[in-house]
């Protein structure tokens, strides 16, 4: 039990304080909230793809789920999912050799989604800009459930 244990310990992802390099690439006009999560991988990907993994790797009801939540509920303005030119619906705004930003927009709140490349380790930041007092609500009921999803997410697709 201890050896499983220490094995998940290793692709867990922990929360982290937002690095410098996510932040340089969040374009928001104000930052009103943010999370960072790292975990330790062996593999090697582009940030594209493991935005890709973070996002769509899951199983089949996971990813259909969270696009249906995002677009329906928070109301992001979500491209269909067969667009493969976008990651889940969400438009990609920026690219560089270590880091992908992932950005969607919705009445109340604009998001931004950073995934980071390391050698050994990748990292997942949310970045938000609520605009009125629904943003705030809506993120205010949901924060717990982001959180614990984020880490989720980025843990399996580390693994």
């Amino acid at each position: 039990m201890e050896m499983i244990q220490q094995r998940f310990r290793h692709r867990r992802a922990d929360r982290i304080t937002i690095s410098d390099d996510a932040d340089s690439l969040c374009s928001l006009p104000r930052l009103d909230y943010s999370d960072a999560f790292r975990a330790a991988t062996n593999r090697v990907q582009a940030p594209e793809a493991w935005a890709r993994a973070v996002l769509e790797g899951p199983p089949a009801p996971i990813p259909a789920c969270l696009h249906f939540l995002w677009a329906a509920v928070v109301r992001l303005d979500l491209a269909p999912r067969a667009d493969h030119s976008r990651v889940l619906g969400w438009k990609i705004t920026a690219r560089s050799e270590s880091g992908i930003v992932l950005d969607a927009d919705a009445p109340g709140m604009r998001v931004q989604l950073v995934a980071l490349v390391e050698p050994t380790a990748v990292s997942w930041t949310t970045f938000m800009y609520f605009k009125n007092w629904f943003g705030r609500l809506s993120f205010k009921l949901l924060a717990t459930t982001h959180r614990a999803l984020a880490a989720y997410l980025l843990s399996r697709a580390a693994s």
